[in-house]
């Protein structure tokens, strides 16, 4: 199955809120180098690596700290099919979206008041402000990623019935 790629694609296809720069390359391709502005690094380091076969098996090795200068990544498949893999320190540092960076650009580039609040009970849903087409007009703009379509449906459905 083919996966198409992108920033958006990238955000929805993440488990969790953040990836090593390598993940974010595999699922952002072209998209990646203008789209970095928008990913910060996190304190922790990852504990898993994407894998790095030309056409990955979508296996995670699992990162191993020997030393400093000494990190490798090691295939958790049954059969451990895959190569260790050498890393660095910078090899294993998460980047998680900078939903901050990101609203504001929102705003730069459209007549949006930015205002953020996360949305009770919608996980991975932020009000991100409201859009102002023309004076005296007002909608909520929302910003949601989700994993898949049924939690998408879900999410957009209670937005729309929300007083």
């Amino acid at each position: 199955m083919m996966h198409r790629k992108g920033f958006w694609a990238a955000c929805e296809r993440l488990v969790g809120p953040a990836a090593v720069e390598l993940q974010w390359k595999q699922l952002a391709g072209d998209e990646y180098e203008a789209a970095k502005v928008f990913l910060r690094p996190m304190q922790e380091l990852a504990r898993s690596y994407p894998c790095t076969r030309p056409y990955p098996c979508g296996c995670y090795h699992r990162v191993v700290i020997h030393s400093d200068d000494d990190i490798v990544a090691v295939c958790t498949c049954e059969d451990q099919d895959c190569d260790r893999i050498r890393l660095t320190r910078s090899d294993i540092i998460p980047y998680e979206l900078d939903r901050q960076a990101l609203y504001r650009a929102m705003g730069k580039s459209m007549p949006l008041e930015v205002k953020c609040a996360d949305v009770p009970h919608l996980h991975w849903t932020t009000l991100v402000g409201s859009y102002i087409p023309s004076k005296g007009f007002r909608l909520p703009v929302f910003l949601t990623t989700q994993i898949d379509s049924r939690c998408f449906r879900n999410v957009v459905l209670s937005l729309l019935t929300r007083d």
